[in-house]
């Protein structure tokens, strides 16, 4: 019994005893799984942490999206002005409408559609474009751009009562130019999208254009903006004004009387640029056919370019003066030196240049008044071609200005190596070198400016939030001598007084120098055409302190081809407006110019006072009298009613006696002169509709007087 029980005590003790080693092993068991499953637990903690880590600018965003609303908005291109800030490129606002569509993609589709026909009818899209938009999950779009201003009011009251959730307006803007025309080409345009196309606008983008700025918003549950620091202030972010130195009132003469000769001569095209002399700004660069730059799409594409920068030309003749320079600052020639033109032509190799007249043996002054092909050609070989070609460079030709036009071209002057003989004679007057209208106007005032060239500015000051930055005169370098600069425009002088060619540039209070040019055009395929002419000119004034360059050119004039004569009229009024406009001090009589002028009004005063001694020894005739009007009956009825009225005689009455009496008479003076009536239209004693007009012709006692036969008034007899 006693071992029966042993034996079961021990198989319990194996089966159920629990001896230390054995505790101790479970024990590590089961630390080792509480041990893993923490390890696992934390692993997935970190693991869990470190995705949402790598998401927290995902989360972030969409944190946002229920609270915050982004907005791009477009700042306002800077303005353009003229040297007297009047504008001539301005923006001018008019709001967009823009949506964030998140909001409105929890809206039933009834309310969506009914908010999408409210918003067509007021922008007046139509109904499907808007459903589209605000159909996307996008977030923040434009609906459209450039509302009008009477939609604007109307969605900024929809807006602000709340019946709009999610729209908002922004600022948007438009390019607008107040003058039009004037100064189109120069200006350039802006596309309907904001994108700089030409000219100004797209050389000085970077300037002009402003820079679009994102404002962030809070949004309420709505989906409308709140702004709770008031709205944002997005000036500081606008583009920069540009100040030029053309000047606006000089520009529109230069346009009006360019445009005024390509119509009287049935011409293409002109140009006509104005150059201050001393400081290189430019005052006016006009071109013709104009376009406007609010309407582009109605012009041809080539008037929007800056045709006096983009086009070049064979400037003939007037490029003389610039050979003569050269040949006066290097000393190889004087004005005085005698030159041998007879007999009016030379032959060089196989070639023969030709004068339109033949001069014989002239001096080198008379080569530039008479503008000789052959005399200058002869000057040419003097200064040789390195010579010449390295003095045409320095004076700005064969290379572009810098001003910075897209398009600009320097034009052609090629490399003295490749020069025969006859490129030697024929650049020298014009021919086988290529110009544009602001290098030769540039060109003209180093002459003017003592020798010196000073590089074209058209550019006065950048203003911006930062401040302005002002562009100082930049002087290049010296060209020739101040001593042949003086003779060059003493010589210039000859061509503008009788005999010379630019006759018709001159003005009564300036003194004129210059030089025509009449250019035969290249025409493809065909060389120089007989029947497709340029006419120019370009020159100083005032002569004896050069204040104003300017160039006219004048493209494929019909008919008179002269330079002379097409072009020299439009620089003359152009000329005859700036001047007085600029201050410019009227130029100071000549000696030989006073001695003229007494001896004719010596003469006048001789002649004159003759013809008043005859007068007044000859009888004076007896005063006619009109002769009745016999009237007939329905006259005489219209008289008698007052529908009518007789013509009064009012010749020798004064102004205000003549109006009385024709005021009496029911009808209206028109006046023409001043003094006393010598002649009426009606004659007296015909009969005129109650308020009709009589003209009459009024003359002074002085002019009266100094007219043979009419000494008294009463004498004289009514036409």
């Amino acid at each position: 019994m006693a071992d029966e029980h042993n034996t079961r005590t021990l198989t319990l003790v194996d089966r159920g005893g629990d001896s230390p080693a054995a505790r101790r092993a479970r024990a590590i068991r089961r630390g080792g799984i509480a041990f893993g499953g923490v390890t696992v637990f934390l692993a997935f903690c970190v693991g869990m942490s470190a995705y949402h880590v790598t998401r927290v600018s995902e989360i972030k965003q969409l944190a946002e999206a229920n609270y915050r609303l982004n907005t791009v908005v477009s700042t306002r291109r800077g303005d353009v002005l003229d040297r007297n800030g009047s504008v001539l490129a301005t923006s001018l606002r008019l709001d967009a409408l823009a949506v964030d569509t998140r909001p409105l993609l929890q809206l039933a589709v009834p309310q969506r559609k009914a908010l999408a026909e409210k918003v067509s009818k007021a922008i007046e899209m139509p109904l499907g474009e808007v459903e589209d938009k605000l159909a996307r999950r996008s977030g923040f779009l434009y609906v459209k751009r450039r509302i009008s201003p009477e939609a604007a009011a109307y969605l900024e009251d929809e807006i602000a009562h709340r019946r709009l959730p999610g729209f908002t307006l922004v600022p948007d803007f438009v390019r607008y130019y107040p003058k039009k025309e004037l100064m189109g080409s120069t200006l350039g345009r802006v596309s309907p999208d904001g994108a700089a196309r030409e000219g100004l606008e797209l050389y000085y983008d970077r300037i002009l254009a402003g820079r679009d700025v994102r404002i962030s918003s809070y949004k309420d549950h709505r989906g409308d903006a709140l702004h709770l620091d008031g709205s944002p202030d997005i000036e500081p972010f606008a583009g920069s004004t540009v100040v030029l130195t053309l000047d606006e009132k000089i520009q529109a003469v230069a346009e009006q009387e360019l445009e005024r000769a390509v119509s009287d001569h049935g011409a293409v095209r002109g140009m006509t640029a104005v150059m201050d002399v001393e400081t290189g700004e430019l005052l006016a660069m006009a071109s013709v056919p104009r376009f406007n730059p609010n309407n582009p799409g109605t012009e041809p594409q080539p008037w929007w370019k800056n045709s006096l920068l983009t086009d070049q030309f064979e400037p003939g003749s007037t490029m003389k003066v610039f050979t003569m320079a050269t040949a006066l600052s290097k000393g190889v020639v004087s004005l005085d030196d005698i030159i041998d033109c007879s007999p009016g032509r030379r032959v060089i190799g196989n070639h023969t240049i030709h004068d339109v007249h033949a001069h014989g043996a002239i001096t080198a002054r008379e080569v530039i008044k008479f503008s000789s092909n052959v005399g200058i050609s002869k000057v040419a070989d003097k200064i040789g071609k390195t010579g010449l070609h390295d003095s045409l460079e320095a004076f700005g030709f064969g290379q572009p200005t810098g001003l910075g036009f897209a398009g600009e071209v320097g034009g052609m002057l090629s490399p003295a190596k490749k020069w025969a003989d006859i490129n030697l004679a024929n650049i020298a007057f014009g021919q086988g070198v290529a110009v544009t209208a602001v290098q030769m106007t540039a060109a003209m005032a180093a002459l003017g400016n003592g020798g010196v060239y000073v590089h074209p500015r058209l550019v006065r000051e950048i203003r911006s939030p930062s401040g302005v930055e002002r562009f100082a005169p930049e002087t290049m370098h010296r060209v020739i001598t101040e001593v042949a600069a003086t003779r060059i425009v003493e010589a210039m002088r000859t061509a503008c007084e009788p005999g010379g060619t630019g006759v018709a540039a001159n003005l009564p209070d300036y003194d004129v120098v210059g030089k025509t040019g009449t250019a035969q055009k290249v025409v493809p395929k065909v060389g120089y055409s007989p029947s497709h002419w340029i006419s120019s000119f370009v020159g100083l004034v005032p002569a004896e302190k050069p204040k104003l360059s300017i160039f006219v050119m004048v493209d494929e004039p019909k008919g008179v081809r002269y330079g002379g004569v097409v072009a020299a009229p439009v620089f003359r009024e152009v000329a005859r407006f700036a001047l007085p406009y600029l201050g410019v001090p009227k130029s100071p009589l000549r000696p030989e110019v006073k001695a003229e002028q007494d001896k004719a009004a010596a003469k006048e005063l001789a002649n004159g006072k003759k013809a008043r001694e005859r007068a007044l020894k000859a009888p004076p005739p007896p005063a006619q009298e009109p002769k009745p009007v016999a009237l007939d009956e329905q006259a005489g009825i219209a008289v008698a009613s007052g529908l009518s009225s007789l013509v009064p005689r009012l010749a020798g009455l004064t102004i205000a006696r003549a109006s009385h009496a024709a005021l009496s008479a029911g009808l209206r003076l028109h006046a023409e002169g001043s003094g006393l009536a010598i002649s009426q239209e009606p004659m007296a004693g015909q009969v005129l509709p109650r308020g009709g007009e009589v003209r009459v012709k009024f003359v002074r006692r002085s002019q009266l007087d100094r007219e043979s036969g009419e000494a008294r008034v009463g004498a004289t007899e009514v036409k």
